[in-house]
């Protein structure tokens, strides 16, 4: 099947929508809606964020895939800071499959879990923001 649009190239583009990611995930939590969109959202806002990096430094396709440590990795060959989130892009990677299509029982994360995957998706865009010289989310 063809794509009916194509991926921005630009990492502004994606840095934009891994914020409206985040801020998606913080609205869900704030009013009560299901934990699994906003541990879904929270690793859509670093998938992006780390896409985002990996343009930034000049990578001109990006790769394929969503699974978190693979994209880390890739950021860890331009910035070795990078490595410091190994163990918490496996945590937000662990919500990505049951949380995006439909499994028996639906998945109910706790308060505790849904939290801390809104912390870890924070502390990585407001690190990719910084290493592209920008500021800090609002």
């Amino acid at each position: 099947m063809k794509k009916r649009f194509k991926e921005s190239k630009y990492y502004e583009d994606w840095l934009l929508k891994a914020k409206r990611d985040l801020d998606t995930a913080f609205l869900n939590h704030r009013h009560g809606g299901y934990t699994d969109t906003t541990c879904y959202f929270c690793h859509q806002t670093v998938e992006k964020a780390l896409k985002s990096y990996l343009l930034y430094k000049g990578l001109r396709f990006l790769p394929q895939t969503h699974i978190l440590p693979s994209l880390l990795s890739l950021c860890e060959e331009k910035d070795k800071y990078f490595a410091k989130f190994r163990e918490k892009c496996q945590i937000l990677d662990g919500y990505y499959i049951e949380t995006k299509y439909p499994v028996s029982p639906p998945c109910d994360y706790s308060k505790d879990q849904t939290e801390e995957a809104i912390e870890i998706a924070e502390q990585i865009f407001d690190f990719v923001n910084e290493k592209m010289g920008k500021r800090k989310r609002k």
